[in-house]
């Protein structure tokens, strides 16, 4: 009783100094932490609603088949000037922009220390080089075996959305370091990419394809392509 009665030696005056600093830290570094947890978690979502803005914007188009013998195509310049001659290069274009914005603008704070953003060039490269090889691959086989079997353009495009749906999830990452710019421009970069791509297909649906042809693109894009990228 007399030992539990005695009062507490009084802290130091480098402890009062320390103590609470560090509390800070600590706390510091669990709001980092779930910060980034959320961060990532939102970035994974963006690569589904992607997917998902993809399938309704040519399953519509599909859906809303035939009209006008000489249809009115908003976006059949852009058909004839950039998706027909370098369609597949257009993921690459997103990569060399964000690569470019990380090289030319330092990050100049990160969020947290040890943490720097990464531009994931070699892996992406690899990647979409592989997706479009695949995609020429089966082109090829489809087009001696059935060539009625699958709208290609709509197979082509399915590659593309895949490909640059990664650079969507890495714009957000790069988005969480400063200069955040940098990761907005090129989150639009990849958005207007995807925008316009899924535009021209949504008329290539629904007045130059059959349903079943549709349909078959859209699967075997999926199963190929499009899931991969999901689970990876």
């Amino acid at each position: 009783l007399r030992f539990m009665g005695r009062k507490q030696k009084p802290l130091g005056a480098k402890q009062r100094r320390r103590r609470p600093r560090d509390h800070v830290h600590i706390e510091d570094g669990v709001d980092d932490a779930l910060e980034e947890e959320e961060e990532d978690s939102f970035s994974v979502r963006s690569a589904y609603l992607v997917t998902l803005a993809w399938f309704a914007s040519i399953i519509t188009g599909s859906a809303l088949q035939g009209g006008s013998e000489s249809p009115m195509l908003p976006l059949e310049w852009f058909d004839r000037l950039v998706y027909r001659p370098a369609g597949p290069v257009l993921p690459f274009f997103v990569l060399a922009v964000r690569s470019g914005l990380v090289n030319v603008l330092p990050s100049l704070a990160p969020r947290s220390p040890g943490r720097s953003p990464s531009t994931f060039v070699i892996a992406a490269i690899i990647v979409y080089a592989f997706i479009a090889a695949i995609r020429v691959l089966v082109y090829i086989i489809a087009l001696k075996a059935a060539p009625k079997l699958l709208a290609d353009h709509i197979f082509l495009g399915s590659s593309i959305v895949a490909s640059t749906t990664v650079e969507v999830v890495e714009a957000l990452e790069l988005s969480s370091f400063q200069p955040r710019a940098r990761g907005f421009v090129s989150l639009a970069v990849a958005l207007l990419v995807v925008a316009v791509v899924t535009a021209d297909l949504f008329y290539t649906a629904r007045f130059f394809h059959e349903r079943s042809e549709t349909a078959i693109a859209l699967i075997l894009g999926f199963v190929m392509f499009q899931a991969p990228v999901l689970v990876w």
